[in-house]
C-alpha cells in the first residue's frame, strides 16, 4: 500500500506543476484525477491477476511438483554434520498457469480509451465527442504552445495535459505492478513536471517538486524493502541504516533546494516555443502614428471608458513603435493568443484592476494599462510577450469588453535615471541619412553629458523648451519632416515624440515610441479622441523602460503633467531590481535585433544524458556487490549462512518472484526454486539445485532457530551453493512465461 501512495504522491506533485499552466478548481480536481484513476486501475487489475494465479499454483503462489519419478542420488560433497536426503524427488511436468498475464501495450491503450472517454464527457461535454478529445490530445499542444501561460481551462488546451499526466501514472502503474524496480515509478512523473516546468518555469516550483519527488522515491525504495525482506535476520542495526540513508537522501535534497539553488547564476531557461515555429499575429491596419493627428482634429468622438477599483493611471499605452526606416515608425510586435494573465510579469507596484469599454475606438489594438498581470476577455485577445500590449484578432466593435490587473510602478526620480547605467542590450542602428539638423540639436541638448540616463532627461527638457507643439502642423514622420522641426522649432506632438526617438537613437540609446491615451480627471474615465498621446521611452540599465514626455505645448486633451525638471513621466514596470545589470528576455525588443536565445549545447545534454544513465545503471550494481561483500565477511558463521540465503532471497526478487516478508524459509526457498524453473534455458541440472536448496535450508534454520552453533566450513558451504543458485537466478525468463 505505501508504494502505491507514494507513486500517486509522485503523480500528485507533476499533475500540480501543470497548474502553472492551466490554472483552476476544475483542472486541479481533473489531473488530481489524472495522477491517481490509473494507479488504482492497474493496482484492481494486479489483485485480479494475482487471485487468478492462486487458483493455478495454489494458496502460497509456488508451483510445486505433481508427479515423482525413481529418485535420483543427491552428488556433490555435503558438510559432515549435516544429514542430507540420499534421493531428492525429480518433477515430471511443470503446470502452466490458465491465466497469462495481459501485454503492456493492450493495458495501456485500455487505460488511455478510459482517459479519452473521461476528457470527452469533461472536457467536450459528452462521451461520444472521443473524436474531438482525442484530435485535441494531438493538436492542441500546437495551441498551447502559441498561447501565453497561464492559459485558460479551453478543452483544446487542456486536453493534452489531461492525457500526458494520465498516461504517465498508468505507466507508473505497470512499473509497480510487474516490475520489482519500483524507484523508476517516479520517473513518469518526474518528465511530466519537466515538461510543465519548460512552459511556465519558476523556480519555487521546481525546488518543492524536487523535495516531494526524493520523498515519494525514498518511500517507494523503503516499502519495496519491506516487500523483499525475506525471514532471515532483518536486524535493528540493518534497519536503522536504512532510515538513516533515507534520511540523509532527504536532507541532501532539502539542502541543495534551499542553499544551493538561490544562488544558481540566472540564465534563460529552455523554452521549447525557442525551437518551434509558434504562430503569431502581426499589427495590421492604418499605423496608429498616423490617426494621431485625424484624431486630434475632431477631438471629442468617445473611443472607449476606463473604470478600475483604485485611482486610474495617467495613460493606457496602446502600441509600441520600436523600428523605423527612415520615413515612419511601425510596430515589429508578434502577438500570441492570450491566456489568462502576461508572461514575464513585473515583480512590484499597485496592483490595479481596470475594465475597458470600448465604444468608437477601431483597428485592433486595445487600450492597456502596462503592463498587465491578469487578463479577462473574449478568446481572440492577443498578447505581445515582450511590451504586454494587446490586440483583438477579431477587431474593435462597440460593446467590447475587456478586464486586467496590472501592477503600476512608482515612476524613478530624476537623480535614479541619471544615475542608471547604459542598458547591455545595443540600440538599433538608425538608417543611413540622418540629417545634421537632427546630429546638431543632440549635440546641443546633451552637451559633454555621458552618462545615457542624464543624456534622456536632457534632451527631452532640450525640445520641451525649444520644440512648440502645432497641432496644425503637416503629417509625416521621415528624416525630411522631423529636420524641419527641428530648423524651425514647430511640430506636431507625434512629430516632436519622433524627433526625439531618432535623436535618442543617434545617441545610442534603446529608444522606442508609445501611442497611447491619456485619461482625464473628472470623466469618469471617458476618453475621447482628444485625448491621445505620443511619448517616448528609453531603456536604461536597471530600470527597464523609463518613460520621457518632450511635448512643451499642450495639443487638444493633453496637457503635461509635470515641468522637464521634474521626474520623467511614468514608465512601465521595471524589469528588473536597480542594479542587476542585466534585462530579461522580454526587455529586449526586436527592433534591437533577434532575441538572444540560448541553444542548448547538444553534445553537453548528450554527455550528461549519457553520464546519467550510467549513473543509475552502476550504482544499483555497485551497491549490490559492497553489500554482497560485507555478508560474505562478516565474523559470525551464523550470521554469513543467513547472510547467504538473504543473498538468494534478494536476487530472486530481482528476478521477478518476490519472497514475502512472512514467508518461513522453506516457503521462501520454493519461491527461489519455481524462479528458477521460469529462466532459459531450463536448467538441466535438477538434482543437484535440490541439494543446494535443501542443505541451505538445514544451515538457515540452524542459524536462525538453532541451538548448535555453526563452523566457518559451513558458512562457505552455505556461500557456494548461494552462488550457484545465484547464477541460475540471473538467466533470462522467456516473455510468454513472465508473471507480474
Amino acid at each position: 500500500m505505501t508504494t502505491w501512495l507514494a507513486a500517486a504522491a509522485a503523480g500528485v506533485c507533476a499533475a500540480a506543476g501543470w497548474l502553472r499552466v492551466l490554472p483552476g478548481t476544475r483542472m486541479a480536481v481533473l489531473l488530481a484525477l489524472a495522477a491517481t484513476a490509473p494507479l488504482l486501475l492497474a493496482a484492481t487489475a494486479r489483485l485480479l491477476r494475482r487471485t487468478a494465479s492462486t487458483h493455478d499454483t495454489g494458496q502460497d503462489g509456488d508451483r510445486r511438483p505433481t508427479t515423482a519419478p525413481p529418485p535420483v542420488s543427491a552428488p556433490g560433497p555435503t558438510p559432515a554434520s549435516m544429514p542430507v536426503p540420499a534421493s531428492m524427488p525429480v518433477p515430471a511436468s511443470m503446470p502452466v498457469p490458465a491465466s497469462m498475464p495481459v501485454p503492456v501495450p493492450v493495458t495501456l491503450g485500455l487505460s488511455l480509451a478510459v482517459a479519452v472517454t473521461i476528457a470527452a464527457a469533461t472536457f467536450w461535454g459528452s462521451p461520444a465527442r472521443v473524436a474531438q478529445a482525442a484530435a485535441a490530445a494531438v493538436d492542441g499542444w500546437a495551441h498551447l504552445l502559441a498561447t501565453t501561460v497561464p492559459a485558460g481551462p479551453a478543452p483544446l488546451l487542456a486536453t493534452g495535459p489531461f492525457l500526458l499526466v494520465w498516461l504517465a501514472a498508468a505507466v507508473t502503474g505497470e512499473l509497480l505492478a510487474r516490475t520489482t524496480r519500483t524507484a523508476w515509478a517516479v520517473v513518469p512523473a518526474a518528465v511530466v513536471f519537466g515538461a510543465s516546468s519548460a512552459l511556465a518555469g519558476g523556480v519555487a516550483y521546481a525546488v518543492a517538486a524536487a523535495v516531494g519527488f526524493t520523498l515519494s522515491g525514498v518511500l517507494l525504495l523503503r516499502a519495496r524493502a519491506r516487500d523483499l525482506r525475506g525471514p532471515a535476520l532483518a536486524r535493528r542495526s540493518a534497519r536503522v541504516a536504512q532510515v538513516a540513508r533515507a534520511a540523509v537522501a532527504v536532507v541532501a535534497a532539502v539542502a541543495v533546494a534551499v542553499l544551493v539553488v538561490p544562488h544558481l547564476p540566472a540564465r534563460p531557461r529552455l523554452d521549447p516555443r525557442d525551437h518551434v515555429t509558434v504562430p503569431d499575429t502581426a499589427l495590421t491596419g492604418v499605423n496608429p502614428l498616423d490617426r494621431v493627428t485625424p484624431w486630434l482634429s475632431a477631438p471629442d468622438t468617445e473611443l472607449f471608458r476606463v473604470t478600475g477599483d483604485g485611482p486610474l493611471p495617467q495613460r493606457l499605452a496602446l502600441v509600441a513603435l520600436d523600428a523605423y526606416d527612415g520615413r515612419t515608425w511601425t510596430s515589429t510586435a508578434r502577438y500570441r493568443p492570450a491566456g489568462s494573465a502576461v508572461p514575464a510579469a513585473p515583480s512590484g507596484g499597485r496592483r490595479l484592476s481596470v475594465e475597458v469599454a470600448v465604444t468608437g475606438l477601431g483597428g485592433v489594438a486595445l487600450p492597456t494599462v502596462e503592463r498587465p498581470v491578469r487578463l479577462d476577455g473574449p478568446a481572440t485577445l492577443a498578447v505581445d510577450p515582450n511590451t504586454g500590449l494587446l490586440l483583438d484578432t477579431g477587431g474593435l466593435a462597440p460593446g467590447l469588453r475587456y478586464a486586467m490587473t496590472s501592477l503600476v510602478p512608482t515612476p524613478p526620480q530624476p537623480a535614479d535615471v541619471d544615475a542608471a547605467p547604459r542598458d547591455p542590450a545595443p540600440a538599433a542602428a538608425l538608417p543611413p541619412g540622418v540629417p545634421a539638423e537632427i546630429d546638431a540639436l543632440a549635440r546641443a541638448a546633451v552637451g559633454g553629458e555621458t552618462r545615457p540616463g542624464a543624456q534622456a532627461r536632457l534632451l527631452a527638457a532640450y525640445l520641451w523648451a525649444r520644440v512648440r507643439n502645432d497641432p496644425g502642423s503637416a503629417p509625416g514622420h521621415g528624416y525630411g519632416r522631423l529636420a524641419a522641426v527641428a530648423a524651425t522649432g514647430v511640430g506636431g506632438a507625434e512629430q516632436i515624440a519622433a524627433l526625439y526617438a531618432v535623436a535618442a537613437r543617434g545617441l545610442g540609446l534603446p529608444v522606442r515610441l508609445i501611442v497611447g491615451f491619456t485619461v482625464p480627471e473628472g470623466t469618469n474615465g471617458l476618453v475621447r479622441s482628444g485625448d491621445v498621446a505620443v511619448w517616448p521611452q528609453v531603456r536604461l540599465g536597471g530600470l527597464g523602460w523609463v518613460s520621457f514626455g518632450p511635448t512643451a505645448r499642450a495639443a487638444p486633451g493633453w496637457q503635461p503633467a509635470a515641468p522637464p525638471t521634474a521626474a520623467p513621466l511614468p514608465s512601465t514596470p521595471p524589469r528588473l531590481v536597480p542594479g542587476a545589470g542585466a534585462p530579461t528576455p522580454g526587455d529586449q525588443l526586436a527592433a534591437d535585433g533577434p532575441l538572444p536565445v540560448r541553444r542548448p549545447d547538444w553534445p553537453l545534454i548528450a554527455l550528461i544524458a549519457a553520464a546519467v544513465l550510467a549513473t543509475a545503471w552502476l550504482s544499483p550494481q555497485v551497491a549490490r556487490a559492497l553489500r554482497r561483500r560485507r555478508r560474505r565477511t562478516r565474523r559470525d558463521p551464523a550470521e554469513r549462512v543467513a547472510a547467504a540465503f538473504q543473498e538468494v532471497v534478494d536476487t530472486a526478487a530481482r528476478a521477478g518472484t518476490p519472497v514475502a516478508h512472512s514467508a518461513t524459509v522453506q516457503q521462501a526457498l520454493d519461491r527461489v526454486d519455481t524462479a528458477i524453473d521460469r529462466r532459459r534455458p531450463p536448467d538441466t541440472d535438477f538434482a543437484a539445485r535440490q541439494v543446494d536448496l535443501h542443505v541451505l535450508r538445514e544451515l538457515t534454520e540452524r542459524a536462525v532457530y538453532g541451538a548448535r552453533p555453526l563452523t566457518t566450513a559451513e558458512a562457505d558451504d552455505a556461500w557456494a551453493r548461494a552462488d550457484r543458485l545465484r547464477r541460475r537466478l540471473r538467466r533470462p525468463v522467456p516473455r510468454r512465461r513472465r508473471r507480474p
